[in-house]
């Protein structure tokens, strides 16, 4: 009797530090989505603090934890949030992929370049990942390589990130940096027509917001500069070769 009541006790226990942690884990995200970051962390670090927590469910914690961290710009921990959430193996996929996706940012915010390809890569090795983080790390991907002037390699992340059909008509603003991303690499590899097409299917994209319409003119307007200066710098040595000849 006395191990059938232990027992029926650490069942409602259990019961009851389960229902505590969903509860928080949604004010987590609820907080999160209104902006309210500091309130976030509070409820992620009150989640942490209770005992007996599934592995799986702190690592989701850590995750929210590190959302707010990075909207509030605290680089540091950001990095110590997703470090603690990567080292619980237990993690589900889909939140480890998402913690290093959360990384890449945190690296690319710093410019640390390399380290946000790094984090990436091994993101985007992830099986099981949600289509619309695996668009994100291809975007942090090739946001790096953009600012390392390695421009064919973020045209190809760019072009893989657009390859993802789960994002198409549900995530336009992904898409939208995805095309922006391509055009600057095209850009800045003199590959101007390329560049300009990127801008076009970019303008395609259905509820874009005006911001990113106006985006996109302007830097069809620097695409379109560079190429008529081109043209003229090409007339003018053409006719400097004939009036040599």
């Amino acid at each position: 009797m006395y191990y059938n009541n232990i027992s029926m006790m650490s069942s409602n226990s259990t019961n009851f530090n389960m229902g505590n942690i969903f509860s928080i884990i949604q004010e987590a995200v609820a907080h999160n989505k209104n902006g309210e970051y500091n309130k976030a962390i509070e409820a992620a670090n009150n989640g942490l603090a209770i005992q007996g927590t599934h592995p799986s469910t702190r690592a989701d914690l850590f995750r929210l934890k590190t959302i707010a961290h990075n909207q509030k710009s605290e680089y540091p921990e950001t990095l110590k949030a997703i470090e603690n959430g990567l080292k619980i193996q237990e993690a589900r996929p889909s939140v480890r992929a998402d913690l290093f996706r959360l990384k890449a940012i945190a690296h690319n915010q710093k410019s640390e370049y390399p380290e946000a390809i790094e984090a990436a890569d091994t993101g985007l090795a992830i099986q099981g990942a949600d289509p619309s983080t695996r668009a994100d790390l291809f975007r942090q991907k090739a946001f790096a390589h953009n600012k390392k002037g390695e421009y064919p390699e973020a045209i190809e992340a760019a072009n893989e990130g657009l390859k993802i059909e789960e994002i198409e008509g549900t995530h336009p603003i992904m898409r939208a940096d995805l095309f922006i991303q391509k055009a600057i690499a095209h850009n800045k590899n003199d590959e101007c027509s390329e560049a300009i097409e990127a801008v076009d299917n970019g303008l395609k994209i259905q509820n874009l917001t005006m911001s990113y319409i106006e985006k996109f003119k302007a830097l069809k307007l620097v695409i379109e500069k560079k190429e008529i200066a081109a043209a003229a710098n090409a007339i003018s040595s053409l006719s400097n070769l004939l009036f040599q000849i």
